[in-house]
């Protein structure tokens, strides 16, 4: 009989934590011409699967004239009204308040439980934040944050960069989305290349398999939109439940990651 209430009572949890909002992550490297078309598309495909997402915009600050999370944090009911949980998707600025919760985390605080109304407003969070940010608020989470790469050298170092800083310091097992206009263009195989190129330097330099998706901007590309379909519903289940930021989060760290060549 014990056994059979403790078994209930897993069950039960178990359904608590899926009907909590789910908290995904996508990486900011400065590359906000392949960063925003992914975030966009992310957004809408996550709508039609069902989900409500709400957006935390850490590349851009909260004011009396844009109100986000820094008014939700204070309790002030200009953010609050932007919650609507009848909207698809929603994006909120929230520089200042990520900054805040950073701060609160490297005092040892579960930062992310100050996050106030949001289980009622969506059932997903996105956090739009840069790499230094996430290992802050998300180490040894389990939360596999993406990476947009679109074409050219910078783009590639920016991305490792960021890469490189989430694994080592934060835990974090990214992936990258590499952004093409369309599938068909002709630039397409020296884009696909630069992204090779990152699937190489992650595994010699850190030992890391990185795994890959190819996307076109425009999604009338039938096997772009089932692959970032595909995507997002991966992202969903590798997201943390928000309700496990209510209590001291018990963090289990993965598994080292081999590194060489410190200078790389």
């Amino acid at each position: 009989m014990l056994e059979a209430c403790a078994n209930q009572a897993i069950g039960l949890q178990a359904m608590a934590l899926q009907a909590s909002p789910r908290m995904l992550a996508l990486a900011s490297h400065g590359e906000q011409a392949s960063e925003l078309p992914l975030l966009w598309n992310l957004c809408s495909t996550l709508a039609d699967l069902g989900y409500s997402v709400l957006v935390l915009d850490a590349t851009h600050c909260e004011s009396a004239q844009s109100p986000g999370l820094e008014q939700l944090l204070s309790g002030e009911s200009s953010g609050r009204e932007q919650l609507d949980p009848l909207v698809p998707w929603t994006i909120l600025p929230a520089a200042i308040g990520l900054s805040r919760l950073c701060q609160a985390s490297s005092e040892g605080q579960p930062s992310l439980r100050d996050l106030p109304g949001l289980a009622q407003s969506c059932s997903v969070i996105l956090l739009y934040a840069s790499a230094s940010t996430l290992v802050s608020l998300l180490p040894h989470s389990g939360v596999t944050p993406l990476l947009a790469v679109g074409g050219g050298k910078r783009a590639l170092v920016s991305a490792y960069q960021a890469l490189k800083l989430m694994l080592l310091n934060g835990g974090l097992r990214p992936s990258i989305a590499c952004m093409v206009e369309s599938i068909e263009s002709e630039r397409v195989e020296s884009e696909l290349a630069l992204n090779r190129n990152l699937q190489d330097c992650a595994m010699t330099f850190l030992g890391y398999q990185l795994e890959s998706v190819s996307l076109a901007e425009d999604l009338s590309d039938e096997s772009s939109a089932s692959a970032l379909r595909a995507l997002a519903l991966r992202l969903v289940e590798s997201g943390l439940p928000l309700e496990q930021f209510e209590r001291p989060i018990p963090w289990v760290k993965q598994p080292s990651i081999g590194y060489q060549g410190g200078s790389h």
